[in-house]
């Protein structure tokens, strides 16, 4: 998608096999020869699509760099339980703490293999370091992480 002085590019990548991750990658409409890579780690309770994160991808994306935001292990387009909407459940509910209540799930799930979710977490970072380094133009040396609320804490 073509914006003022940015484009929006929506992709996929896998970090391990058959393990999927979606991502919007920013970039400048003209692109640099030599340009800063930016990948930004949502809040808990907002996936990607989050208004904030759009604004920083476009804004940083005008100003000459690369920004990937991905959606984390079961959040947005990798959401893993069945509360899509609302509408899924009888009760008062917000679908992006849904996402962020179901993480003790698959915590739990990869406990029981000998893995954790942070560690998961990690490896999607530094894969989403890897897509941003196959980026034509993007420094190596020029790469930063950034954690948007509580996404940084992580």
């Amino acid at each position: 998608m073509e914006g003022d002085g940015f484009v929006i590019e929506n992709i996929l990548f896998e970090t391990r096999p058959g393990w999927w991750v979606t991502a919007n990658r920013y970039r400048p409409a003209l692109p640099r020869d030599s340009m800063p890579g930016i990948i930004i780690c949502h809040a808990h309770h907002t996936p990607k699509e989050q208004g904030e994160l759009q604004d920083m991808g476009m804004t940083w994306a005008r100003a000459g760099c690369v920004v990937l935001v991905l959606d984390q292990v079961g959040h947005g387009e990798r959401r893993q339980h069945p509360f899509a909407t609302a509408a899924d459940f009888d009760k008062q509910f917000r679908v992006g703490h849904a996402d962020y209540c179901f993480r003790f799930d698959s915590s739990i799930q990869l406990s029981l293999v000998g893995e954790s979710l942070v560690g998961w977490m990690a490896w999607d970072m530094m894969r989403a370091a890897d897509v941003l380094l196959a980026q034509k133009g993007v420094d190596p040396k020029r790469l930063i992480l950034l954690g948007a609320v509580a996404g940084g804490g992580d």
